[in-house]
Formats: C-alpha cells, sequence, structure tokens
C-alpha cells in the first residue's frame, strides 16, 4: 500500500485523535510534533542530478503492540527525490531483527526490479554495453546484508520463509546489490516509526521534501 508521506503521518495523527488509549499518553511529546508540521512541505522532482535508481529498506521489529507485526518499508529515488515508497504492518510477526529486516529487503527487491524494468522501456536509465548495472538497495542491518548475499550462511535461518530468497537470487544474477547504510541515515525510519523533530527533519529532507516559503517556491 503506497501514499504520501503527508497522508501517512495525518492518518496516525487522526486515530490517535479519534480513539486516544492509554498507551498513547505515553508517546513523547517531541515525537507527535512532526505529525503538525507537514502542511507546507513538497516533493520536488527533477534536478541536474543523474537518473540513478536507488532504494532504501528498513523495518521497525516488532512495532505492534497487539500483534507484535513489524512495520516495513522501502522507498526509491531516481537522483531526487522518491518516486515509490511503500509502509505497511507485516502479515506475520518474526523471531528476530535480521528475519524482520529480511523481509522488508524481499518488499524493496520486488520494487526495485519492476522500477528498474519499468525504466529501461522508458529509456531512463544509463546502461552499459551488456546489461543496466545493479540497482543499490542500503539496509542498516548487517546479518541481513550477508544472508541476500551467502547462500551458504543459513544455520539459523532455516525457518525463514523461502519465498524470501528472491533477493538472494537477484543479487547472484547482478539485478540488485544490497549495501550498507548507517541507521541514522537510513532514510525509511521516517516512514516505520515516530521520530524526534531533529531527525524527522534531516531524513525528510534526504526523500526530496522541501518546504514551501510565502511565494510558494521550495527552500
Amino acid at each position: 500500500m503506497s501514499y504520501s508521506l503527508l497522508y501517512h503521518h495525518r492518518l496516525i495523527l487522526h486515530s490517535i485523535l479519534s480513539s486516544p488509549i492509554i498507551s498513547h499518553s505515553c508517546v513523547p511529546h517531541q515525537q507527535q510534533i512532526p505529525q503538525l508540521h507537514t502542511c507546507t512541505l513538497q516533493l520536488v522532482l527533477g534536478g541536474l542530478t543523474d537518473n540513478t535508481l536507488a532504494g532504501f529498506s528498513n523495518s521497525d521489529f516488532a512495532n505492534c503492540p497487539d500483534t507484535s507485526c513489524s512495520i516495513a518499508a522501502y522507498c526509491f529515488g531516481l537522483g531526487s527525490g522518491m518516486i515509490s515508497w511503500c509502509s505497511k504492518k507485516c502479515d506475520n510477526p518474526t523471531d528476530s531483527s535480521c528475519y524482520s529486516k529480511y523481509t522488508a529487503l524481499h518488499g524493496a527487491a520486488w520494487e526495485g526490479i519492476f522500477l528498474q524494468q519499468l525504466l529501461q522501456e522508458l529509456g531512463l536509465l544509463k546502461s552499459g554495453p551488456k546489461k543496466c548495472p545493479p540497482t543499490s538497495i542500503f539496509c542498516d542491518n548487517d546479518a541481513a546484508i550477508h544472508l541476500s548475499e551467502d547462500s551458504v550462511w543459513h544455520s539459523n535461518t532455516k525457518h525463514f520463509c523461502v519465498k524470501l530468497h528472491y533477493t538472494r537470487d537477484q543479487v547472484r544474477t547482478g539485478e540488485l546489490q544490497i549495501l550498507h547504510v548507517p541507521l541514522a541515515e537510513n532514510v525509511t525510519d521516517i516512514l516505520t516509526k515516530s521520530l524526534s523533530c531533529p531527525a524527522f527533519q534531516y531524513l525528510h529532507s534526504h526523500l526530496g521534501i522541501c518546504a514551501l516559503n510565502q511565494d510558494g517556491a521550495t527552500d
């Protein structure tokens, strides 16, 4: 389920205000502030940057207090602002953060391959003499990255759903490459959890979201 960042924040805020419960009062006030200050933000696309497709993947392990399911998210940019993003609660709980991150990578891999093929047909991706270079997906979990690269590293992951190894196949064939990104630099954090104001402002600028000034132009 893909939707705008603004709608995502308003939906959360509306659900809290319409049906408040005791646990909502425990949320720090500074984590609720970003929900109220997105009406002046705008997603900006285009610019002078190269059309390089790259994505980010992340999950918030056991985020749901009722089901212990994680929130998985990905977003993809084309050299400037994000052109595709998704944030959703997983159908089933996982027993480790590695499993949760690997599940999120699976969704990101499907979207990355789709966007790569679409942009190739539109002639918007630079390609070499043989084939398009692999699409980079950034993840902040080293265990999930190793699992996507090494088919032998499976002693503690035999219970993982087989379909999740689609990511590994795409890495092996050179369609994708999974790279590490520091947790603080993973922009999909903004789609999985509440953040402090400084973290929120830092990450939304990396999504290509800019504030509008009084003249209607972006800052």
